[in-house]
């Protein structure tokens, strides 16, 4: 993967979670109704976030994480360097909150579980609080769900993958089985960016104006079907998710995008360069953003002496988050190489014992 495209590719994600973190910000309770019109393309932004996973997980599958230890060390430890320092926050800003303000908690825009907390902790800790469309996401913090999802795809694939004979076939019907439906559904968006990222390394598209319009014309349709067919039905047995259908939309487009995205860096490619310092250091704390932002943003809503009609409230809420968020990103990188330590260590002491 060049430069230009990494660079890229890094700006994408990071428009993503910022896409999410203002639709969850443009409830009515939370801002008064501010950017609204991102609340269309908040499940665009996490279906990009599947595609780019996938298109990911090929290039280091194919180029870099060549073992199954190798692979499950990296996905282990980079899952579990923000999930665990994003239970405890969530646990302690949801505890601070409800106390403060129990009302826009209990009866605000997102769901608060009260009856099974402890459970839903730990079915989020081992990432098994969406199969079967279960919903137990810890506290406050819904965008939790699509952790479940992207775990199992991290299984899935190293079950497809790396292992041989009846190992990957019950090894993948037992994923099946336990992830359930939805999990399966949305796993054709994954597989999308994979094969996006196998095709473009088999054969390049050529780095030409007509591959760089591609691009753009499939970034728009993207954008597009989310808004066409965001409020669109489509049953699948035991699917809950609204507007599936935009889903597969959005992802089939931006599998296309992402794999002529190599023409289009190339054509802007001086402008990344140049901003390549900025986008590396916000789009390495995307995935804190989309973790830690929701029991931030409430917490603020909650404690706040300022009415949030005003816009002092408003950029308080954006600029509280990102200096909770980015400090605490560069801890979780920190982190991630203890516990890819530990796993590497841990793997050879049963070896050992073995």
């Amino acid at each position: 993967m060049n430069k230009a495209t990494s660079i890229y590719l890094d700006a994408v994600r990071l428009i993503a979670a910022l896409i999410v973190f203002a639709s969850h910000l443009a409830s009515q309770e939370l801002s008064g109704g501010r950017l609204w019109f991102t609340k269309i393309f908040d499940q665009m932004a996490v279906v990009m976030f599947f595609v780019l996973s996938g298109y990911v997980i090929g290039y280091v599958a194919i180029n870099k994480e060549k073992t199954l230890r190798v692979y499950a060390i990296s996905r282990f430890s980079r899952i579990y360097s923000v999930v665990i320092p994003a239970l405890i926050l969530t646990f302690v800003l949801d505890f601070i909150g409800v106390r403060v303000n129990p009302e826009l908690y209990m009866n605000g825009p997102w769901p608060f579980n009260t009856e099974t907390p402890g459970q839903n902790y730990a079915l989020s800790f081992f990432m098994l609080h969406n199969v079967w469309s279960i919903f137990q996401n810890p506290g406050i913090n819904g965008p939790f769900w699509s952790l479940s999802f992207e775990w199992f795809y991290y299984c899935i694939f190293a079950a497809a993958w790396f292992m041989r004979g009846n190992k990957r076939v019950y090894s993948l019907i037992f994923l099946a089985l336990l992830g359930g439906p939805e999990i399966l559904a949305l796993l054709v968006l994954w597989y999308a960016g994979f094969y996006a990222y196998k095709a473009g390394a088999r054969r390049p598209p050529p780095l030409s104006w007509g591959s760089a319009t591609i691009s753009v014309a499939c970034l728009i349709l993207t954008a597009a079907s989310a808004l066409h067919l965001h409020d669109s039905t489509f049953v699948i047995p035991y699917v809950l998710r609204d507007a599936i259908l935009s889903d597969f939309a959005c992802g089939l487009f931006f599998a296309i995008h992402i794999y002529f995205a190599p023409a289009l860096a190339e054509k802007l490619s001086s402008l990344l360069i140049k901003f390549e310092r900025p986008i590396r250091y916000f789009a390495a704390a995307s995935f804190a953003l989309y973790l830690f932002h929701r029991p931030i943003i409430q917490l603020i809503a909650a404690a706040s002496p300022v009415p949030i009609t005003e816009l002092t409230y408003y950029i308080a809420q954006w600029l509280i988050t990102l200096i909770v968020v980015l400090p605490l990103s560069a801890l979780c990188d920190k982190w991630k190489i203890v516990i890819k330590k530990w796993a590497n260590q841990t793997i050879d002491r049963l070896k050992a014992g073995c």
